[in-house]
């Protein structure tokens, strides 16, 4: 063993301190991060197969009513330019739940959908998917922070139900209550499924139904700009086709679908801010740490140089320990995170978000960057500030001048109108100039630290405060349903005779009314054409008489026709 490398133990010793507080904090950051990012990716990658897996939907249309076949034809071929689409019938109700027994009270609703198996596939995390008209599934985090379980009973708009599956929607991942909504609501909201005698149970018993149609396009890989054109496209041709469409929402702006894949990116991109912080922090503390080592020691390293040591065998001396340190750190950091903090960091997401059953997939990218990128960032920098300090020359060594503070430096002039106390105060900021840069880059990114964890509260806080004063009034209702309204019984036999007029085709209403003006125009040439026979009798006059009235009896004929086939629609 070399001389030089018999002092590694030795300055290990004596620094245990600081090295211990660096390697710990380095060691920590490294495990967090790693625990996460293999968490955020294992998350990631099982949301992006989600979509195939589960059939989640391209988007969705809503319409007031119940759309017709023809409709939706029209819907469906409007988007052939771009291969195809299918629509499936996706309807929900919003049903108040209830516990049969010890419920406190507090308003929670439940969107249910018939049990679905061709689109946006529900995956059973405990117990079976409903097989009886009183038996439902409900959403995993809704029933964990509701103390419900597999078994248990609830009402749903008065109906008992038993709870047989904890189950996980994939257009529901997050619990959004509606699209424009700003966080996640997974206390009092929750979906559910039944089974397609069970909704229509709920129907009856006074649940407004929501007309939904999830559609899949035929070509999975659309651009997003042909996508949208083709889904305006659907749009235009229901409303041609007389369907009154309340809300489009594409699978990309359908936050119960994209958010929690958002929220997992921008949370890795926030954890790996902090972990280059934090290396970068570490490196400073390194590079502070053996320049105060490399100045103690200026005379060793001075007599080292003058007896034909080579400059990179001292350079390579001091950082071995910086080195090492910060290897083991990261490496130990690393499997740490991925063995003892994947599944911590996994029930931050779990908790919040329903997703299908967790599994790990290994990245060797999570790799580089926790454990390979940080250990040569901090070997870089601390490389860079020793050779910035072994550029002095043995004597400088020699003579304790390796800080940098001899020479005209030292000797600095100042002008003799400054005070004495002024001109010691400016001499003594100049010569520890490199100390104050230091410090002042360490505070700044302590702050920065702070501030991330201190910003959030006052956004939201904020944010708030804004949405409590630009709401239009205290309640809000949406109609869901036809409007039913109360009057005499008389007021009420002639809406029900609209509304049956309301249902006939359009084309028998327009038939009769151009049978009608026709009759109309008819009458006024038979009474223009008697006016003149008896102004000017003749045959000819009279003949012209006679066939407007025969014109007019047709017309009339015609007209009647029209209305026996109005009378047998509306019976």
């Amino acid at each position: 063993m070399t001389p030089l490398a018999k002092r590694l133990p030795r300055e290990l010793r004596r620094n245990i301190g600081k090295y211990l507080g660096i390697f710990l904090l380095m060691c920590g950051s490294t495990a967090l991060t790693s625990g996460f990012l293999l968490a955020a990716h294992s998350i990631g990658c099982l949301i992006d197969d989600m979509r195939d897996a589960y059939a989640i939907e391209d988007g969705r249309v809503t319409t007031s009513f119940e759309a017709t076949d023809d409709q939706l034809k029209a819907a469906e071929d409007a988007a052939g330019d771009v291969g195809g689409v299918t629509l499936y019938k996706n309807f929900s109700i919003d049903a108040i739940i209830k516990k049969v027994s010890g419920d406190d009270g507090t308003k929670r609703t439940l969107r249910t959908y018939a049990h679905r198996t061709k689109v946006d596939i529900a995956s059973y995390c405990e117990g079976k998917e409903p097989k009886t008209d009183d038996e439902v599934a409900i959403d995993r985090v809704f029933a964990t922070n509701n103390g419900l379980a597999v078994g248990d009973k609830v009402e749903l708009e008065g109906r008992t139900y038993t709870i047989c599956g904890i189950m996980t929607q994939p257009d529901s991942q997050a619990l959004f209550l509606n699209n424009s909504d700003f966080t996640v609501n997974t206390i009092t909201y929750g979906v559910a499924e039944v089974t397609d005698a069970g909704f229509a149970a709920l129907e009856d018993a006074g649940g407004a139904p929501a007309y939904t149609y999830s559609f899949t396009f035929a070509d999975r890989d659309l651009p997003t700009a042909d996508r949208i054109d083709a889904e305006q496209d659907m749009v235009e041709a229901l409303t041609d086709a007389d369907a009154r469409v309340d809300d489009l929402i594409d699978a990309d702006s359908n936050q119960g679908i994209g958010y929690a894949r958002d929220d997992v990116d921008g949370d890795s991109m926030m954890w790996m801010t902090l972990l280059d912080i934090i290396i970068v922090i570490m490196a400073f503390v390194f590079v502070v740490l053996t320049d105060a080592t490399i100045e103690e020691e200026s005379a060793i390293i001075g007599t080292l140089l003058a007896s034909d040591y080579l400059r990179r065998e001292i350079v390579l001396h001091y950082l071995a320990l910086p080195a090492i340190v910060g290897v083991v750190a990261a490496l130990l950091g690393t499997a740490l995170g991925v063995v003892f903090f994947t599944e911590p960091m996994r029930s931050l997401y779990y908790g919040s978000y329903s997703l299908p059953p967790f599994q790990v997939y290994w990245s060797w990218e999570i790799f580089v960057k926790c454990a390979v990128v940080p250990a040569a960032a901090l070997i870089l920098i601390t490389l860079v500030g020793l050779l910035r300090k072994m550029g002095k020359t043995p004597l400088q060594f020699l003579r304790h001048e390796a800080s940098g503070k001899s020479g005209t430096k030292r000797g600095l002039q100042l002008p003799e109108r400054m005070g004495f106390v002024s001109r010691f105060r400016l001499r003594i900021f100049l010569r520890n100039l490199g100390n104050f840069a230091t410090l002042f880059v360490g505070i700044a990114f302590a702050s920065l630290l702070l501030l991330f964890g201190l910003a959030i509260l006052p956004t939201m806080t904020h944010y708030a405060d804004n949405l409590e004063t630009s709401l239009v009034a205290e309640h809000q209702y949406t109609l869901k349903a036809p409007l039913e309204l109360e009057g005499t019984a008389e007021e009420r036999e002639q809406w029900s005779a609209l509304e049956r007029l309301q249902s006939v085709d359009g084309a028998l209403l327009s038939a009769a009314q151009d049978a009608d003006d026709e009759l109309d125009d008819a009458a006024d040439a038979a009474q223009a054409a008697a006016d003149a026979a008896t102004s000017a009798p003749s045959a000819e006059s009279l003949a012209a008489a006679q066939d407007a009235l025969a014109k007019v009896q047709d017309k009339k004929d015609a007209l009647y026709a029209r209305l026996d086939d109005l009378a047998d629609i509306l019976g």
